[in-house]
Order: C-alpha cells, then sequence, then structure tokens
C-alpha cells in the first residue's frame, strides 16, 4: 500500500500565504484601531518610558508607531506569520522576535513598560493569567503593564460599536469566540489583574467604550 502524503508548502507559498493574511489584516482590522492605537502612544509618551515590550505584537503596527516616537521597542509573538516579511526596513530601535508570552526570555525588571493589544481575549483561558504574570515580571518598579482589551460590563446598553465587536469576534471561529465569551464573562482586564495581585489605576475608553486602555503600575 502506498501512502500519498501532503507535501510541505514551500517558502514562496508560505510567504505568499503569509502577505495575505497580513494584507488582510492590515485592509479589515487596523482602521477601526486607528484612533485607539494613536492614544496608546501618546500614553506611553506621556509615561516616559523608554524601554517597551508589546507582547502578541501580530502585524507589529503599535510597536512601529512607537518606535518611530524614538522609543526602543521589542516585540514577541507566539507566531511569525503576521510579522513585516522586510524586517530589514524596521526601525532601528525596534526588535521582532519570536517568543511565548507564557515564559519571556527577559530578566526581571528590564523595562519601563510592557503593552498588550487586544491579546489576552484571544488565548485561552488558562493562558492569560500566567502571560500577564510574566508581562509584570519583566517590568521594573514603577513602571506600568499596558493592556488595551474589550471592556464591557453589565447593565450596559447596546450599541453599535459593541454588536460591531461582537460580529467580528463571532466570525473569527468558534475557538476564537469562545476564548472572547470567556472572557468576558470572567471580568475582563480589572478580574485578570485582581487575579494577577495587582490592579486598574485607570482605564481609558475606546471603541465606543466597549474597550479600554487599562493602566496596571507597579509599586516603587
Amino acid at each position: 500500500m502506498v501512502l500519498l502524503m501532503s507535501p510541505k508548502p514551500r517558502r514562496g507559498l508560505a510567504v505568499v500565504l503569509q502577505a495575505i493574511n497580513r494584507f488582510r489584516y492590515l485592509a479589515l482590522i487596523e482602521p477601526l484601531l486607528f484612533t485607539a492605537k494613536r492614544r496608546v502612544c501618546r500614553l506611553v509618551e506621556q509615561l516616559g518610558a523608554s524601554r517597551v515590550l508589546e507582547v502578541g505584537c501580530g502585524a507589529c503596527t503599535q510597536a512601529i508607531a512607537l518606535a518611530r516616537l524614538g522609543i526602543a521597542v521589542t516585540a514577541v509573538d507566539v507566531t511569525e506569520r503576521m510579522f513585516p516579511l522586510r524586517r530589514a526596513r524596521l526601525p532601528e530601535n525596534l526588535v521582532v522576535r519570536q517568543a511565548d508570552g507564557r515564559s519571556l526570555p527577559f530578566p526581571d525588571r528590564c523595562f519601563d513598560l510592557a503593552f498588550a493589544s487586544l491579546t489576552l481575549h484571544e488565548m485561552p483561558p488558562q493562558n492569560r493569567l500566567p502571560v500577564l504574570g510574566e508581562m509584570l515580571r519583566v517590568v521594573r518598579p514603577g513602571g506600568v503593564v499596558v493592556i488595551m482589551d474589550y471592556h464591557f460590563e453589565d447593565g450596559q446598553s447596546l450599541n453599535l460599536a459593541g454588536a460591531l465587536i461582537r460580529l467580528v469576534e463571532r466570525g473569527a471561529g468558534r475557538e476564537h469566540h469562545s476564548h472572547f465569551l470567556d472572557f468576558v464573562a470572567c471580568g475582563g482586564v480589572p478580574a485578570l489583574a485582581r487575579a494577577a495581585g495587582t490592579r486598574v489605576a485607570r482605564r481609558h475608553p475606546i471603541l465606543g467604550d466597549r474597550g479600554g486602555i487599562f493602566e496596571l503600575p507597579l509599586g516603587p
């Protein structure tokens, strides 16, 4: 009997698929986040952070925007599939590498700020606390962890932003949608911060008040 096995994708095909995925994200999703990501840049500048880590960087658009402000940025993601294809064109003060957020390859207290954008709600529930714990570990005392993610509260009336978010999350696939529903049901970022032994000092509303940029400061 002859077993027929599908050949591994050629490198050229893998690059094409990567480019398609990246273009689709940049064309469909990124415009919706433009204002929120500009607010993140302003916040990071206001906080005076000079060494920033982004966890779950995806297409690296936020990391690139921060690097263009003169900030030294390290951006990591568990997969390289959304990374920029031509790394040589990235700002010199931006380092992009593959790494698992549950076990960051950095020493303690080596960043002024660690940031995650719309990442925690995508994760399996058991991964969220370890990732947040690692982000807290690598930030120096007096620094801050900043989380941008969805924020739904009991009693909120239905609005266009909330309906659109739920539609996008449902369209992302059954597993992704299940993680989103669990994230919302468990209390989102504030509840996760409490579980990690920290707190939300400030929330900056975004996405029609169905999202937030959360500041989790580390004591001196």
